[in-house]
């Protein structure tokens, strides 16, 4: 029974100071997900050796993807924007 009084003080505190401690409401409400999002299975596209098990591995495997996908601007050669109204 005290532990649920607990709980329930600890959550009307985290309540009343969410505009200025949101850091934290944001943390408690994650640690109470079930369910963990991860990536993956992350499968090799240049050889035969199937899946990535090693989360470095894939995580420079994904950089390397998403790097090559943006490009860089020139922003020495912005346009001016026209007048709409």
């Amino acid at each position: 029974m005290m532990h649920r009084a607990a709980i329930k003080n600890f959550e009307q505190k985290l309540s009343r100071n969410v505009k200025e401690d949101s850091k934290s409401v944001y943390n408690y409400v994650r640690s109470n997900q079930k369910r963990k999002e991860r990536v993956g299975p992350v499968k090799r596209d240049d050889t035969n050796e199937g899946v990535i098990m090693d989360e470095e591995e894939a995580a420079e495997l994904l950089n390397k993807y998403f790097s090559s996908v943006f490009t860089l601007e020139d922003l020495g050669n912005i346009p001016n924007p026209k007048q709409t109204c």
